[in-house]
C-alpha cells in the first residue's frame, strides 16, 4: 500500500488442459485506489494473454476500469 490509498497488485495464470496444442497464459497487473477508506474504490487492470484457449500465437491484451461502491 502506498500511503494507504494505492494498493499495486500483480498475478500469473496457467492453463495446460487436454487438447491445447500448447498453454494458456496470463500475466495481470493492477492498480487500486482506495478513495474515503474502503467506500469507494477505483481499479484499472492490464491483463496480457498468451495462447488464448491453447492456440498458439493467439495472443489478447485487456484493459479494464471499474469502480466499486459501498452504500
Amino acid at each position: 500500500m502506498i500511503n494507504n490509498t494505492i494498493e499495486i497488485v500483480a498475478g500469473y495464470q496457467t492453463q495446460d488442459a487436454d487438447g491445447y496444442a500448447t498453454s494458456w497464459d496470463r500475466t495481470s497487473v493492477r492498480a487500486n485506489w482506495f478513495i474515503n477508506k474502503n467506500d469507494t474504490k477505483v481499479q484499472l487492470s492490464y491483463r496480457m494473454g498468451e495462447n488464448l484457449n491453447g492456440i498458439r500465437n493467439k495472443d489478447e491484451n485487456e484493459l479494464f476500469l471499474q469502480t466499486q461502491f459501498v452504500f
